[in-house]
């Protein structure tokens, strides 16, 4: 007799499900808001279909935690689903600001180079942390399923 695969009894079965969920919610709302949170010289953001998270040396904010809407007509300038990941610091020359770059991490390498020495930022899109979370639980549910399936045949008649 084969086994029923019993993934409601599953404890990893309901993290997962709940974190993918999570992430995927992130996604969705960072259409639409800014939500941020800023403490000491850490800022992180969740808009444009990413995270970024920034560090601003020298800076010494107080806690605090935000949210807005983002207008429409900026929304529509800056829908692209699966953006890239990148990574920015401070530059010793900074690049000309009336160039006609206007991707996200130009935009962002130019903000950063008004900052002090030491600052950075990175920006992880939602379409990252949902593969990162997605593939090692699902191949989690597979081990578990396999070892369930193996442990019951062996014990059957």
């Amino acid at each position: 007799m084969k086994p029923a695969l019993a993934f409601h009894r599953s404890l990893a079965f309901w993290a997962g499900l709940l974190t993918v969920v999570s992430a995927c919610w992130g996604w969705w709302d960072s259409c639409s808001h800014v939500s941020g949170l800023q403490w000491g010289q850490v800022t992180t953001v969740s808009t444009a279909h990413g995270n970024l998270i920034s560090r601003h040396a020298g800076a010494a904010f107080p806690f605090d935690i935000g949210r807005k809407t983002i207008p429409p007509r900026r929304l529509s300038s800056e829908s692209q689903p699966f953006p890239e990941p990148f990574f920015v610091r401070t530059q010793a020359s900074s690049p000309d600001p009336t160039a006609p770059d206007s991707t996200q991490r130009a935009r962002h390498q130019l903000m950063i180079n008004y900052s002090p020495p030491g600052s950075w930022t990175l920006h992880l899109p939602y379409w990252i942390i949902v593969v990162a979370v997605f593939v090692p639980w699902f191949i989690l549910l597979l081990w578990q399923s396999w070892r369930r399936t193996r442990v019951s045949l062996a014990s059957s008649p």
